[in-house]
């Protein structure tokens, strides 16, 4: 069997010679491409081919260890010379060796090529290639001379090489716009935003020949990300900053509170040299347009409040000297002029008198009749669904009363049995089970609602199907009558009991009255 092996090897070597051979021609046409890519076939199967022997090999090989034991075992018996082979035993030792090496390349190597992107910890795939290397160090010093520990220690170097490179690309800062950006350097096609994207998947692609490249697009990430971060502190921040005001002389809240707003100008002047950087940032080209907004805005917002603080104190100089005093009968024209002003600049922001009432009495009536039209415009298109619903199919009544309002549920019942026994007093003439099919199924129905209250419900929903089960029970009522032929048009009482009527113009008439 040693022969045998020692056989195959050679014919690996020489067939892997043959391929560098025939692969080290120069490429000139289509032709030589069509041979490498068939070399490269003859490679993959090769090595398939072989790794699939290992396992045969090492079964034959127990029988013949099994064999030598049963042998020996037989010679102690009989008082023989025990026979040793030590090709035998060299044999096994090597075996033993290369399942260790084989079992420690599929434990840990191979393992990690089917880790789903998004589940990928870098850290940990670092710590099980340290402890690999730690188990490779320790392997007997026979094995570390043979080729295939040589091409294990490769693979293992080359993911230590790679590892730096996939914790940067497995940052949470790599947006869409990044990963375009390694796909169009590696001139690769990477399908991220699938469920079945793996580390292999990366892998596959040449990252270490465009390493540089990878590190700077995925440096630009992480500076964005801290861009992005700082830009929405400072929006956030100002999002839901209040002014305080204060009364004056008894006419309402009219001053900005000096010691508050000049805090406040000073935050901003804190959030303007906070972003004074980010202009010329050269990471700053996703939020540019957003920078300059911002910028823009709360420059403006600070020149606004200081030029604000300069004329209200003015205004209030000049309100003491013009009310107060002699001086407008000193000067009548410029204490005039002052009064108009005063009159036309100031802003009121609340209705707690009534002179925004008498000035524009007609916003709340344009509101009203907005909000009106608006609650009328979402009813009517919650009804709509509905009715589309109950004429569903597949229409499930505990589904439906579940997704609806209670009041909308309660209107889609009343649809259900205006329809039903509409129909039903239609084909009643031709039909003589009609009718009580169509009782039958509101009883089912009732049973239902009334299934229902024996379930752990809260407060609302108990009043919800308590409410549907009474309404039910009375037009089941009048169901009956009908059923029983009773002379229910010359009973003018129980007209506005009877189920609505749906006509094709979208109105709805229970009874007498039209919604």
């Amino acid at each position: 069997m040693k022969k045998k092996y020692r056989r195959e090897m050679d014919y690996v070597d020489a067939v892997i010679s043959e391929i560098e051979r025939k692969l080290e021609r120069t490429i000139s046409d289509l032709d030589d491409v069509r041979m490498i890519m068939n070399n490269l076939k003859t490679i993959r199967e090769q090595e398939v081919d072989m790794e699939l022997k290992i396992d045969p090999i090492e079964n034959r090989f127990d029988g013949m260890w099994r064999k030598l034991q049963t042998y020996q075992s037989g010679e102690e018996l009989f008082g023989l010379p025990t026979t040793d082979y030590p090709d035998l035993a060299q044999i096994r030792k090597e075996l033993n060796l290369l399942q260790k090496l084989y079992k420690l390349y599929n434990d840990r190597v191979n393992s990690y090529y089917d880790i789903p992107w998004g589940e990928v910890n870098i850290e940990e795939i670092n710590n099980e290639l340290m402890e690999f290397q730690n188990r490779c160090r320790k392997l007997p010093k026979g094995l570390k001379e043979w080729p295939a520990f040589f091409a294990l220690k490769k693979t293992i170097d080359g993911f230590n090489d790679m590892c730096p490179l996939l914790e940067l690309m497995a940052n949470k800062a790599m947006k869409p716009r990044h990963w375009q950006r390694i796909m169009d350097s590696l001139n690769h096609i990477f399908e991220f935003e699938s469920k079945g994207f793996c580390l292999k998947n990366i892998l596959e692609a040449p990252l270490l020949a465009h390493k540089e490249d990878i590190e700077d697009i995925c440096i630009s990430a992480i500076k964005e990300k801290d861009i992005e971060a700082r830009l929405r502190q400072v929006t956030n921040e100002w999002s839901l900053h209040e002014l305080t005001f204060l009364t004056f002389n008894n006419r309402g809240e009219l001053l900005l509170r000096g010691d508050t707003t000049a805090e406040t100008i000073g935050q901003l002047e804190d959030s303007l040299m906070f972003l004074g950087s980010l202009p010329s940032n050269r990471y700053n080209a996703p939020f540019k347009k957003q920078i300059q907004q911002c910028v823009h805005d709360l420059s403006n917002t600070n020149e606004i409040l200081e030029r604000w603080l300069l004329v209200q104190n003015m205004w209030v100089y000049l309100e003491a000297v013009f009310v107060g005093g002699d001086i407008d009968k000193q000067l009548p024209k410029e204490a005039k002029r002052f009064s108009k002003i005063d009159k036309s600049w100031v802003v009121s922001c609340c209705v707690g008198d009534d002179m925004l009432k008498q000035l524009l009495p007609h916003f709340v009536e344009t509101w009203l009749t907005q909000l009106l039209q608006t609650s009328k415009a979402s009813l009517h298109s919650i009804i709509r669904s509905a009715f589309s619903m109950i004429n569903d199919q597949k229409f499930q009544l505990l589904v439906f009363l579940d997704k609806m309002p209670a009041q909308v549920g309660l209107l889609g019942l009343q649809m259900i049995r205006t329809r039903d026994a509409k129909l039903a007093l239609l084909q009643a003439r031709h039909d003589k089970k009609v009718m009580l099919d169509t009782n039958n199924k509101f009883l089912e129905l009732l049973n239902t609602l009334i299934d229902q209250t024996t379930r752990d419900l809260t407060k609302i929903e108990r009043t919800k199907f308590e409410t549907l089960i009474t309404i039910h029970v009375h037009q089941r009522d009048i169901f009956d009558i009908l059923k029983l032929n009773t002379e229910f048009r010359n009973k003018p009482e129980r007209i506005k009991d009877s189920p609505g009527i749906t006509r094709g113009d979208g109105v709805i008439r229970p009874g007498s009255t039209a919604f």
